[in-house]
């Protein structure tokens, strides 16, 4: 009985083709304090930044000089504790 994939590659004959490798993935970088500080300096802007109304995200970005990546992660963070929702058209706003 075959116990893993190596055992049924090396049932199969000669010249059979072979799966190619899959691709091993890059290591995420260790989360340092650094990184959360730049988190919550990102939440901070953006709720200072935000209001009833609804904003678009990429004025957001502009206003607060913040990265994509690192205000969809703050954006998320943030909707995920209550504090702001989103709407059509790519635009948030806070909740309450």
């Amino acid at each position: 009985p075959a116990t893993c994939a190596a055992d049924i590659l090396a049932a199969l004959p000669p010249g059979a083709p072979r799966p190619a490798p899959e691709p091993v993935a890059p290591a995420l970088p260790e989360a340092s304090s650094e990184g959360l500080h730049r988190t919550d300096d990102a939440r901070d802007r953006l709720l200072a930044a935000l209001g009833s109304a609804p904003a678009a995200v990429d004025e957001l970005l502009r206003r607060c000089h913040l990265s994509a990546p690192s205000a969809q992660l703050a954006m998320l963070e943030l909707e995920l504790a209550g504090r702001i929702q989103r709407h059509p058209g790519n635009q948030v706003s806070l909740i309450g």
